[in-house]
């Protein structure tokens, strides 16, 4: 099975790639990613919505999806300061007025940020996280962006690299989610996790035909 989806920046292709086939195991599952900047360059296909809309990428990624001969789709957006479920439930609906019979869908919706699952489990980084340490609940973290010493869930795992001497780079968001037991994210981050783990079943029931 070949899931195409598409990731909001180049830093979360890794740890969604993992997460996707941790969760999909012992399924063998392939992953093709663009990100949202690299969709909405694609101009040579027809599209619907405003050129930067969700709606508009959802459209081009079938229309990939299709050449590809995939019919797994996938979209990741962080809910940032938004409500999850809101998110979330405005993914499945623009999903579900854009894709193809028989395609299958993925919404995969971080609460807060993608950082929040990468904050869930001590056992992912070289020693246990003193200072800071690992948030008790990844998923409620949350302050402003732009101040280096706030509580925003990717200003948080910066400080928690620093102490490792790691910058926050590709690499480390990609061997931080390779490194990371996603039962302990699964009960860490149980909203937004939960909700892609189970989704995540259902994709693979579909595809090997269990119940």
């Amino acid at each position: 099975m070949t899931i195409l989806i598409c990731c909001e920046g180049k830093r979360d292709i890794g740890p969604i790639t993992s997460f996707i086939k941790k969760c999909a195991h012992p399924v063998t599952v392939q992953v093709k990613c663009e990100t949202h900047k690299s969709i909405k360059r694609i101009r040579k296909y027809q599209s619907l919505g405003r050129d930067n809309s969700r709606i508009n990428m959802i459209s081009k990624l079938k229309i990939l999806a299709l050449i590809e001969e995939s019919s797994h789709l996938g979209y990741h957006q962080d809910s940032d300061d938004q409500n999850f479920l809101s998110v979330y439930n405005s993914i499945k609906r623009d999903f579900q007025n854009i894709v193809s019979t028989g395609m299958k869908y993925l919404p995969v919706v971080p609460k807060k940020t993608m950082e929040s699952w990468l904050l869930s489990d001590n056992s992912a980084y070289p020693s246990i996280p003193k200072n800071p340490p690992l948030p008790e609940k990844p998923e409620e973290l949350w302050s402003v962006r732009g101040d280096s010493q706030s509580n925003h869930p990717k200003q948080y795992f910066k400080r928690v690299l620093k102490q490792f001497n790691r910058d926050d780079t590709s690499n480390s968001y990609t061997q931080i989610a390779e490194a990371s037991n996603i039962e302990v994210i699964r009960n860490r981050c149980p909203e937004s996790f939960g909700q892609f783990y189970a989704d995540m079943q259902s994709f693979i029931a579909a595809k090997t035909g269990a119940p």
